[in-house]
């Protein structure tokens, strides 16, 4: 992502982007950095204009008008993805620097979403009126094989992350409840201070002999598959599908130092989203190799190398499967 590396180079005191074929509203950007003096707030979002191809205004993408403290029980519920707030952000360079580079640039989550683990370290964010036009257009980066496999991946890493913290019962009946509430356009408007879902915080489900979570991970993937691809299947994904097929044997795989070569397959896959899905498609024989090993009931990876069980972690990330990484002492 260009974003990623213009981090070095972002030295000012507010932080916003604009994507190549998008269009920011004449004078409105500078207008709204009123709302960050003598205020504490991180930053702020916006409903986007849309418009077309030829840069004429079609309507509005509209969004909720504040965050709470239940909004990632409702992201868990949208299966990983949002319609509460969109990732084109106006931040502190502070706000940047702690949750958009970490949660959205590194991470694949949205830059707001909060830690389900610490709900309280959350950016303050308010609703300022519209300054980024979205262009609708065929050719848009999001209807691309590319984006539509790593938009797989990252709200299947969401969903993953929530799920650890979050059950919600009846959650088929609520979901449906929600969902209709919030397409109603008077509803619309106060779904923000309604939106009260039932939903239960329990102990950190990162056990991966835990079979209850991992058939709602299952069935969640099945859900984000249909909702991103429809009713085409996608090949490149088949890998995580068969984990879910063979996870219930539990295996383990140890890579020690003395034994890291023979692993080297693994270890020298490509640490960007982007780079992989690339050499995927060209079927990378030590890609092929390392999710052919993974898929077949891998859980967990034990190392005693410090530096190798941060990279696993990424790794994992990346590839969008639920494998804990543990280091030996």
């Amino acid at each position: 992502m260009a974003l990623k590396t213009a981090i070095p180079y972002i030295t000012g005191e507010l932080v916003t982007m604009l994507h190549s074929d998008d269009q920011l509203v004449p004078n409105q950007l500078l207008s709204l950095t009123k709302l960050f003096q003598n205020s504490t707030i991180d930053g702020i979002f916006c409903d986007l204009r849309l418009i077309n191809s030829k840069g004429i205004f079609t309507g509005k993408l509209r969004v909720i008008d504040k965050l709470s403290k239940y909004s990632d029980v409702d992201v868990l519920m949208r299966k990983g993805s949002t319609g509460l707030v969109t990732d084109i952000f106006f931040v502190t360079k502070k706000c940047f620097d702690t949750y958009v580079v970490s949660n959205y640039l590194e991470d694949g989550r949205f830059y707001w979403l909060n830690n389900a683990n610490n709900s309280q370290n959350v950016p303050k964010l308010i609703k300022a009126s519209s300054w980024y036009s979205y262009r609708i257009s065929p050719t848009n980066y999001i209807n691309s094989d590319t984006c539509k496999f790593l938009m797989v991946i990252g709200r299947l890493n969401i969903v993953t992350d929530l799920a650890r913290t979050y059950q919600i019962p009846l959650e088929k009946i609520q979901s449906l409840f929600w969902r209709l509430f919030y397409k109603m356009p008077i509803m619309k408007m106060v779904y923000s201070y309604t939106y009260r879902p039932y939903f239960i915080r329990i102990a950190d489900q990162t056990n991966l002999n835990n079979q209850k979570y991992l058939s709602y991970l299952q069935t969640k993937f099945s859900q984000i598959i249909k909702s991103v691809y429809g009713y085409e299947k996608s090949v490149d994904l088949k890998y995580i599908q068969n984990w879910f097929l063979n996870c219930h044997k539990n295996k383990t795989l140890v890579i020690y130092n003395e034994s890291v070569e023979t692993y080297n397959f693994l270890i020298n896959i490509p640490i960007n989203s982007i780079d992989f899905y690339n050499k995927l498609k060209e079927r990378n024989k030590d890609i092929i190799q390392t999710l052919n090993i993974l898929s077949n009931g891998i859980t967990k990876i034990t190392t005693d190398d410090v530096n190798l069980s941060c990279k696993l972690e990424t790794l994992m990330h990346i590839i969008g499967l639920p494998i804990v990484i543990t280091l030996k002492e």
